[in-house]
């Protein structure tokens, strides 16, 4: 006959579950204070944009621009200019002040505006939204258009012209929603780049990877690349609603495409 073993279940005393109940409670105050940490008021430095170093040259003539004025927009009354060589380093705006947000990784634009001889336009800087320690952003060449009155036609066969751009920014059911800041940015860097695709059908790139107005390839490419994402971004920065988004989304969808084209002819 065969024999079976009893197994004894080993119990807890009360005094180890007095232990166990004490060290699970000391657990969960632990893990409670680390996740409040960032719901406290701290007192400390946080810096309200990045530093931002870039070159301003002219469109027509890849030539630096001096004494151009550059500034932070939220932040007018600490500018800065670009020296003989085009440069400029905008310095970050620090603060100390009681802050209840933790560090994230979630990313802002930050508006930089350019006061050039020709024109006032602006440029944005990417950088942490919340920033606890100084991030510094490199722009790439900015371009200022000596010639800004003058426009050209798209070399689209599909693309808007000037004209009729301008009386869809005061179109209700278009894009009048737009800001006037956000419109002038708007053509005047579509225009840049099309005065940079001109270029190409008239000779292009030499093969030593300059213009014929000696901008470099690379020069030429991250302009336009930063003119698509402004009109990209409209969508975003406007009031898009039920009554103008169609024809809205069917002009921006228009001019990305254009300057995507653009993007793709440059080597």
């Amino acid at each position: 006959m065969l024999q079976t073993e009893k197994i004894n279940t080993i119990r807890p005393t009360s005094t180890l579950k007095k232990v166990l109940k004490k060290s699970f409670s000391i657990l969960a105050v632990l893990s409670s204070l680390l996740f409040l940490e960032g719901c406290f008021p701290t007192v400390g430095t946080v810096y309200k944009t990045p530093e931002v170093k870039g070159t301003v040259i002219a469109l027509q003539t890849g030539e630096p621009i001096s004494d151009v004025v550059v500034q932070h927009k939220q932040y007018p009354a600490k500018p800065t200019v670009s020296d003989n060589s085009g440069k400029f380093i905008l310095p970050a705006i620090e603060k100390t002040e009681a802050n209840m947000l933790m560090p994230g990784h979630s990313m802002s634009e930050y508006p930089i505006i350019i006061q050039s001889p020709t024109g006032v336009f602006s440029v944005n800087a990417r950088a942490t939204t919340l920033m606890r320690q100084k991030e510094t952003v490199e722009l790439s060449a900015i371009l200022v258009d000596l010639e800004p009155r003058i426009t050209v036609a798209s070399v689209s066969s599909e693309g808007f012209t000037f004209d009729e751009l301008n009386s869809e920014f005061k179109n209700q059911t278009s894009l009048a929603s737009c800001n006037e800041a956000a419109q002038k940015d708007a053509l005047y860097h579509l225009n840049i780049s099309r005065k940079l695709g001109h270029l190409f059908p008239s000779g292009g790139l030499k093969q030593n990877g300059k213009s014929s107005n000696n901008l470099s390839s690379k020069t030429v490419k991250e302009q336009l690349q930063r003119t698509r994402q402004l009109w990209s971004s409209l969508r975003y920065e406007c009031d898009r609603n039920t009554a103008n988004y169609q024809r809205f989304d069917e002009i921006t969808d228009t001019v990305t495409k254009e300057l995507t084209d653009l993007i793709n002819t440059v080597p």
